[in-house]
């Protein structure tokens, strides 16, 4: 009955992949298809071994971080890099009010550290905030979304408590010492999460990195808060 049901709402509502548009399965999960999922340009080769940045031509680092850049987590994982169908994907569920892209995100997003051994590490997740008067007209915040799917997937307790103490410019309209200035600052967490993170590994999740400025100045507060160590994890690094 319920998978009739499924083909009525189809034939009226018919769903299609949010990419392409091309018709899917009434049952379909992801509302994508597996010829743009093919599209995105997966990090799955040589990549930097601190802030996860692609590497085409091979290397441990990167550039910056084989130099003298610092970083406050120990090291970034991104599952694909932020171009074309991957940055698509981003928008629509940043800007477009399409939340059930948590989904194929959330799920590439885990492949990227799954069997590897990093949930091993980790005690607890967490996520990036949003402001919360951000958060009220987008109606959720994606970094959120995303974690709870990884905490699903990691059998790990998924915390709040990090909190944006400031709106801040949008950081993909700024340079990269434009970005780090724009979020120096600008988190804090509440009094609580300081006893539940003292002397645990936390694994920080977002939805992109582009110069690691937020995710490495979430993790100086996280440190500062007595957190042993924080791993950062995100779906795209651009």
């Amino acid at each position: 009955m319920k998978q009739i049901l499924l083909k009525c709402l189809n034939f009226i509502f018919p769903i299609t992949c949010v990419e392409c548009g091309n018709d899917l399965p009434c049952d379909d999960y992801y509302r994508i298809c597996e010829s743009c999922v093919s599209k995105i340009k997966m990090i799955d080769g040589h990549y930097c071994k601190k802030c996860g940045l692609d590497l085409p031509d091979g290397g441990e680092h990167c550039f910056n971080c084989a130099g003298k850049t610092k970083h406050y987590f120990e090291s970034l994982r991104a599952a694909c890099v932020y171009k074309d169908t991957a940055r698509n994907l981003v928008h629509k569920l940043k800007y477009g009010g399409r939340e059930y892209l948590d989904r194929i995100i959330g799920q590439l997003t885990w492949n990227a550290i799954a069997g590897r051994g990093l949930e091993n590490e980790i005690d607890l997740i967490l996520f990036v905030p949003m402001h919360g008067i951000k958060e009220y007209w987008r109606g959720y915040n994606q970094a959120e979304l995303i974690a709870k799917k990884i905490s699903g997937y990691m059998n790990k307790p998924l915390l709040k408590g990090l909190v944006r103490k400031k709106i801040t410019k949008a950081q993909f309209k700024l340079n990269k010492e434009e970005r780090v200035k724009n979020v120096k600052g600008c988190f804090g967490f509440k009094e609580e999460l300081e006893s539940r993170i003292k002397g645990k590994n936390l694994l920080l999740v977002d939805d992109v990195c582009t110069t690691c400025s937020t995710v490495d100045e979430c993790s100086k507060v996280l440190r500062r808060a007595g957190a042993a160590k924080v791993y950062a994890l995100t779906f795209a690094r651009d």
